[in-house]
């Protein structure tokens, strides 16, 4: 499977997405490094 990450703004905000389904994913960080706020954050 491949998945694809597209940058979404300037700092840390991308979208996951994948041929196999429709699904996206806002994958993102904390407000404070330049993240959204969004729910799925990468571990450090």
């Amino acid at each position: 499977m491949k998945i694809h990450l597209q940058r979404k703004n300037e700092a840390i905000h991308f979208e996951g997405s994948s041929e196999l389904v429709d699904v996206k994913v806002n994958i993102d960080g904390s407000e404070s490094i330049g993240g959204e706020a969004y729910l799925i954050f990468p571990a450090c």
